[in-house]
C-alpha cells in the first residue's frame, strides 16, 4: 500500500499486485566501487595478499609501473629439507597445510645439504645468492609479484615485526628510519586535543608541545617553546605522540591492546612499558617490560590486574545488583567488581560483591535520542547535553533509558561513559544535525498526500436510495 502511494499520480509506473525479483541483468547499476590507484615508492611496508605469504610483511625495492610489476623482500619460508630433496628428484612426502615458519636463510646451511647456490646480479649490478630459480641476499627473500597481489593500505608494522625484519647481525640504530616511514601509512584521526606531541621530521624536528586542534591533514599545536606562535600547523606525518619515563599509560591499538603501566624509557618512536598486569607474579624485571611504538599510547590512570571474570561475570557485562541499581563492570579486582553505575548527573562507581550481583542483563533493547533516532546496541552516537558532552562512541549497552557507551580515548572507568539516550544523538541519524538546517521533514511537507474532501453526509431511505441532508 505504501509504494502504490508512492507512485500515485506518476506516468507509465503500474503498481504490481505481488513483489518480485528483478533479474539481475536488467538492474541498473546504482554504485560502483572505483579501486584507488596505490601509489608505492622504495621502502613502503606491505603485506601480501596470496600463496604461502598471505598476510606476512614485506618491503618494496623495486616498482615497474608499466608492467605493474613490484619487487618486494621478505622474510623465506623454506624448508630446506624439502628443497634439497626436491632438487635432487628425490620423493618428496607433502605435509598437508604445512607452511614453513618464516626464517633468514643461512647460505652455509644450503650447502651442507647439497644445494647448489649460484651467484647473480641484476639489472642495478647487485649480487644475489641464486637457490632453485629464487633470489637471496642478507637473508632475506627478494620477490617479484604483480602489485594486485599486494596490499598498501593501511599497513602499520609491530614492533616485534619490525625487529624482527631487521638483517642478521644488525643494531637497532639502523632501524629509524624505517619506524619512520610507518607515519605515511597511518589512519586519519590518530591524534585529539590535549595530546602531547614531538615533531619527528622537517625545520621543526624536536620541538615539542600539545595539540590544540585537528584538521585535515595539519594539525595545530601549542608549542612548549617561548618565543613562537601561540600556535603552529604540522602536518600530522611530522608528528610522534610523546611521553615520559614516570608517565602512567594504556596501549590502544596493536597487538598489546589494553595493557597499562609506566613507561620506564624512551627510545626515540617506541616506549618501553612496566606492565601493571603481572606485577603480583614473582617474575624477572625484563618479563614485566612492553616495548610498543609511542602512537599506540594513550595517558591513563587505569590500571589493568590481569583479572577479567569472576564465577559467571566478566569485564564489561551489564549486571543488576540486588538493590535494583545496574552498571558495567570496568575492573575485576581479586574479590570484587568495579561497576559503573547507570546514572547521569555525575560518574558513579561502586565495588560490589560477587553475592551483591543478582544477574547479568543480556536483552537487546533499543531507545530513543534526543532528535527521536531508534538507538541500537554498537551505533556510535555523541553525547550533546550532560557532563560527558562532547564525549563519543559506540554503545555497548542500553538499559532504562541509559546508554554505556565506550570511548577508548576516555581515560577513566575502563573508557566507559553513561549517559542518558535523550541526551546523546545518532551519528547519521536523520536529525542529528539538529536546527542547524532547519526541520529535517519541512523540505518534504509540500510531499504530503493532500487530505481527502469529506463527503457530505447523507442518509438512507427504507427500501430506497440515499436522501441528501
Amino acid at each position: 500500500m505504501v509504494k502504490c502511494m508512492a507512485i500515485k499520480g506518476l506516468r507509465n509506473i503500474y503498481g504490481a499486485s505481488k513483489i518480485t525479483l528483478v533479474p539481475i541483468r536488467e538492474m541498473t547499476d546504482v554504485l560502483s566501487v572505483e579501486s584507488k590507484a596505490i601509489d608505492l615508492a622504495r621502502d613502503t611496508w606491505v603485506r601480501m595478499k596470496i600463496g604461502t605469504y598471505k598476510g606476512d610483511l614485506a618491503k618494496v625495492v623495486d616498482v615497474d609501473n608499466v608492467r605493474q610489476r613490484v619487487t618486494v623482500k621478505l622474510i623465506p619460508r623454506i624448508d630446506l629439507q624439502a628443497l634439497a630433496n626436491k632438487l635432487e628428484g628425490r620423493e618428496v612426502v607433502k605435509k598437508k597445510a604445512f607452511v614453513p615458519p618464516p626464517r633468514f636463510l643461512n647460505v652455509d646451511e644450503a650447502r651442507e645439504l647439497h644445494i647448489r647456490v649460484e651467484h647473480r646480479r641484476d639489472a642495478y649490478g647487485e649480487r644475489f645468492d641464486a637457490i632453485g630459480g629464487m633470489m637471496f641476499k642478507d637473508g632475506f627473500l627478494y620477490k617479484t609479484v604483480s602489485i594486485k597481489s599486494i596490499n598498501a593500505l593501511n599497513v602499520k608494522p609491530t614492533l616485534n615485526e619490525l625487529e624482527n625484519f631487521r638483517k642478521p647481525g644488525e643494531s637497532g640504530d639502523s632501524d629509524v628510519a624505517s619506524l619512520s616511514t610507518l607515519f605515511a601509512n597511518r589512519k586519519k584521526g590518530h591524534f585529539m586535543k590535549g595530546d602531547a606531541v614531538i615533531v619527528v621530521k622537517g625545520d621543526l624536528n624536536k620541538l615539542k608541545g600539545w595539540v590544540e586542534k585537528v584538521d585535515e591533514d595539519n594539525v595545530h599545536i601549542r608549542p612548549e617553546l617561548k618565543g613562537l606562535p601561540k600556535t603552529l600547523a604540522v602536518n600530522e606525518r611530522e608528528l610522534c605522540k610523546y611521553f615520559e619515563p614516570g608517565n602512567h599509560v594504556k596501549v590502544v591499538t596493536g597487538a598489546q591492546e589494553g595493557a597499562t603501566g609506566m613507561v620506564v624509557k624512551v627510545e626515540q618512536h617506541v616506549l618501553i612499558l612496566l606492565s601493571n598486569q603481572q606485577k603480583n607474579i614473582d617474575m624477572e624485571m625484563s618479563s614485566l617490560q612492553i616495548r610498543v611504538f609511542a602512537d599506540d599510547f594513550v595517558e591513563s590512570s587505569e590500571v589493568t590486574t590481569g583479572i577479567t571474570k569472576i564465577g559467571d561475570y566478566e569485564l564489561r557485562d551489564l549486571v543488576l545488583l540486588d538493590n535494583m541499581d545496574f552498571g558495567v563492570i570496568i575492573r575485576v579486582e581479586s574479590e570484587a567488581f568495579q561497576v559503573l553505575k547507570g546514572t547521569a548527573d555525575r560518574p558513579e562507581v561502586a565495588l560490589v560483591k560477587l553475592r551483591e550481583i543478582k544477574c547479568k542483563i543480556e536483552k537487546k533493547i533499543n531507545a530513543q535520542d534526543n532528535a527521536m533516532n531508534t538507538v541500537s546496541v554498537k551505533d556510535v552516537v555523541r553525547v550533546v547535553e550532560g557532563p560527558c558532552h562532547g564525549k563519543s562512541g559506540p554503545v555497548e549497552h542500553i538499559y532504562r533509558g541509559f546508554l554505556f557507551i565506550y570511548d577508548r580515548h576516555h581515560l577513566e572507568h575502563a573508557g566507559f561513559i553513561c549517559a542518558r539516550a535523550c541526551s546523546c544523538l545518532v551519528v547519521g541519524g536523520s536529525r542529528s544535525s539538529g536546527d542547524r538546517n532547519g526541520d529535517a521533514y519541512s523540505r518534504f511537507r509540500g510531499l504530503r498526500t493532500p487530505p481527502r474532501i469529506p463527503q457530505s453526509p447523507r442518509r438512507f431511505s427504507r427500501g430506497g436510495p440515499p436522501i441528501d441532508s
